[in-house]
């Protein structure tokens, strides 16, 4: 399957590369605007076969994914909740290990 993102998004792109691992032969994803790709690099980690050529992504389907040790460094965006939760009360303190 050759697909062409007709907006950029990492979301959908993920979904086609991750349906592509289950498919029959080569599967493709064209970007014309670059999005986030931790799904490539976790692929690539977990040994799947992930090629690049100009702005298509492509990954073989039929390999076999390795456990690996990783880890996931904290997300900003998902802690905002407990820094505004924070700012509201008076003389609260936080301590966010690993975010950002």
């Amino acid at each position: 399957m050759r697909y062409s993102l007709p907006v950029a998004s990492a979301q959908v792109k993920s979904c086609v590369l991750l349906a592509g691992l289950y498919g029959d032969g080569t599967t493709a994803v064209e970007e014309s605007v670059p999005t986030r790709d931790h799904t490539e690099i976790a692929l690539a980690h977990f040994g799947a076969s992930v090629r690049y050529s100009g702005n298509w992504i492509e990954v073989e389907s039929g390999g076999r994914l390795q456990a690996r040790r990783l880890e996931v460094p904290g997300d900003l965006s998902g802690a905002a909740f407990f820094l505004v939760a924070a700012a509201l009360v008076p003389g609260a303190e936080i301590f966010l290990a690993g975010a950002g």
